[in-house]
């Protein structure tokens, strides 16, 4: 089963909103036979910072073989950051087409 990383923007946005659409994000991969690596469960609290969290979150994309970026990426420091790595690591690519929740997960996900 294909392990892989979901990268967005997660800093300045409201916890709750964060935790929601990369939860989207993991049902899908789940749904589509994949194995999603969430950073929004990293083990680490809230409370720990930047830093610490671009840590734990690297050592977790290394141990996979694909980042799906979210469309919120663009905007985001760290997310550029884990998709650099992953580029250079050679790992694939994958965007996030947003869409209701309530649609067919097929189509979702897509290679860039």
């Amino acid at each position: 089963m294909k392990k892989i990383y979901i990268s967005g923007k997660i800093t300045g946005v409201p916890i709750e909103q964060a935790r929601a659409k990369f939860a989207e994000a993991e049902r899908i991969l789940m749904c589509s036979g994949m194995d999603p690596v969430n950073p929004m469960k990293n083990g680490l609290p809230e409370t720990a910072s930047w830093k610490e969290h671009m840590v734990e979150d690297i050592e977790m994309l290394l141990d996979c073989q694909a980042i799906l970026m979210l469309s919120c990426w663009r905007t985001s420091k760290g997310a550029k950051i884990k998709k650099a790595i992953a580029e250079q690591m050679g790992m694939e690519i994958l965007t996030f087409k947003e869409r209701n929740i309530d649609q067919k997960n097929s189509g979702a996900i897509r290679q860039s």
